[in-house]
């Protein structure tokens, strides 16, 4: 298993976001949110609405995730 780039946080806080309101909380695994987290696609977007820039509106994004 290799390592995780510098914003898996990031990537893996996005990824559950869209995983849940793709099949809610329930219906979402770690496992998925993982796969989805390292996919091509999800290391690539950088404009998604929890993007490092805008998820500090919510609550301060962690460093040591």
């Amino acid at each position: 298993m290799g390592r995780w780039e510098p914003n898996a946080c990031g990537q893996l806080e996005q990824a559950a976001l869209e995983l849940y309101g793709e099949r809610g909380f329930d219906g979402t695994t770690v496992a998925e949110i993982a796969g989805r987290a390292a996919s091509p696609s999800a290391r690539s977007s950088g404009t998604s609405p929890t993007s490092a820039r805008s998820c500090s509106r919510a609550r301060p994004c962690s460093t040591t995730c």
